[in-house]
């Protein structure tokens, strides 16, 4: 038996939980983190999951709404290639 095609909010929020989620960050939980998301250039930036309540929730959905104190926020670490480049980036811009 076949695995059935994830809708498209769930295929949005695996993509976006497998780039930047870090269990061992201490960031929060990966709606926290993954809202918290700074690659504004991200096609999926926009309509990236969020949390329902908490101090994470409702964040920018707009990059115009973006504050320097949301991007510095600590996140944990993408482990995988973010969809616009390879790198492995930090919240802060810190590459490694």
């Amino acid at each position: 038996m076949s695995n059935p095609t994830p809708s498209l909010r769930g295929a949005i929020n695996a993509k976006c939980r497998d780039c930047i989620y870090d269990p061992l960050s201490g960031g929060g939980t990966w709606r926290a983190q993954v809202a918290r998301c700074s690659e504004l250039n991200c096609p999926l930036w926009a309509v990236r999951p969020q949390p329902e309540s908490g101090p994470y929730a409702k964040q920018p959905t707009d990059p115009a709404g973006v504050t320097p104190a949301s991007l510095a926020m600590p996140l944990g670490r993408a482990k995988t290639g973010h969809p616009i480049g390879t790198e492995v980036k930090s919240a802060a811009g810190v590459r490694s």
